[in-house]
């Protein structure tokens, strides 16, 4: 990652200081570019003229995953799975979370964790969302990119728009000023 950091930084510095001279003062920057939180916080860095609300780095793609390894492990669709959450960066330090994760079965919503076995969501589970992404480049000699061009338009689309009540989905963010999730700034 390190000759991404060097590549990258100046790029991404760019980035941010053209959006901080050109863009609305309500633009929406989606950073897919990896290592992405890094990205993110270089272009926001240089962004002088925007805020941390303008800015998310993308671990959709993570949080599809999540989504449809417990659709499959549960034999169900991916559509009646909501509220799984991605901590940290893409990459295989992140943290798959399935603590709140519904099925919306036909009798109602059920707690994935009531389930499947505690072990089913932990281990081998967390291990294969988090290199998800180089098993698809080991197995094709390509990333995913479709289905990275799909999570960034879920991930658009509910920033813009919003989420389906009682759903939530998955947004690497700066934390903000008033730590609503109380994580301190800079951690």
């Amino acid at each position: 990652r390190a000759d991404l950091l060097e590549k990258n930084g100046g790029i991404f510095k760019g980035q941010g200081e053209a959006l901080s001279n050109y863009a609305r003062k309500t633009v929406k920057v989606l950073v897919v570019g990896n290592p992405a939180n890094t990205n993110c916080l270089i272009a926001l860095h240089y962004a002088k003229n925007l805020g941390p609300q303008n800015f998310a780095a993308m671990t959709r793609l993570d949080h599809n995953r999540m989504v449809g390894e417990i659709a499959s492990r549960l034999n169900t669709t991916a559509d009646r799975i909501r509220n799984v959450t991605v901590w940290g960066n893409h990459s295989n330090t992140q943290v798959p979370d399935c603590s709140n994760a519904v099925y919306d079965s036909q009798e109602g919503p059920k707690k994935v964790s009531q389930l499947l076995p505690d072990e089913a969501l932990k281990g081998e589970f967390v291990q294969k969302i988090a290199t998800r992404g180089g098993a698809v480049i080991k197995a094709r000699g390509a990333s995913s990119a479709a289905s990275a061009a799909n999570a960034a338009l879920a991930h658009m689309r509910d920033w813009c728009l919003g989420t389906k009540a009682g759903s939530w989905v998955s947004m690497a963010i700066p934390v903000p000023e008033d730590e609503p999730y109380g994580i301190k700034k800079g951690t």
